[in-house]
């Protein structure tokens, strides 16, 4: 399970950008593509992967504490 920042994991990345200098743009698309790849080997090697949103947790921490149960349940 991972609980990514928004920010440093690019959620929604292209539609803001544009908005943020060079050297964070290449950070961030830097961090998306190596979880990208971990995600991929995770799954490759029979890991379940369940990513959640730094502003998901903050609206209803609940709902994800509940999504987490639903996935270890399915395992």
């Amino acid at each position: 399970m991972f609980i990514d920042g928004d920010f440093w994991h690019g959620w929604r990345f292209p539609a803001w950008k544009a908005k943020i200098p060079a050297f964070w743009q290449d950070k961030i698309e830097k961090n998306r593509q190596r979880d990208a790849r971990s995600f991929a080997a995770l799954r490759r090697h029979g890991w379940k992967v369940i990513r959640l949103w730094e502003h998901a947790v903050k609206v209803d921490a609940g709902a994800q504490v509940d999504r987490m149960c639903a996935a270890l349940a399915e395992r």
